[in-house]
């Protein structure tokens, strides 16, 4: 993998873990809560935390505030190229 990109996803990365860590953080705490409820220890052991829940969802999901700079950066590009002819 190109050093670039890697950096890049690291980046991005650490912007979703900022923006969204906290409601991720509440969001394993209220499933670990409802699992013991079902007498469920799943997410007792130490290697099962909240960073892997936001791990895996920065795997998983797209997000719509990507999906709007992608379709800015098109229509940038779009009109740029509109510019030059």
């Amino acid at each position: 993998m190109d050093k670039e990109i890697l950096e890049e996803k690291i980046d991005y990365f650490d912007y979703f873990h900022t923006k969204y860590g906290s409601d991720i953080s509440d969001l394993f705490l209220d499933i670990k809560e409802i699992t013991e409820g079902f007498c469920l220890q799943i997410f007792n052991d130490s290697k099962n935390g909240s960073f892997h829940l936001t791990e895996f969802l920065f795997e998983n999901i797209i997000l719509e505030d990507e999906i709007e700079n992608n379709d800015e950066e098109i229509l940038n590009e779009n009109t740029e190229e509109e510019n030059i002819v």
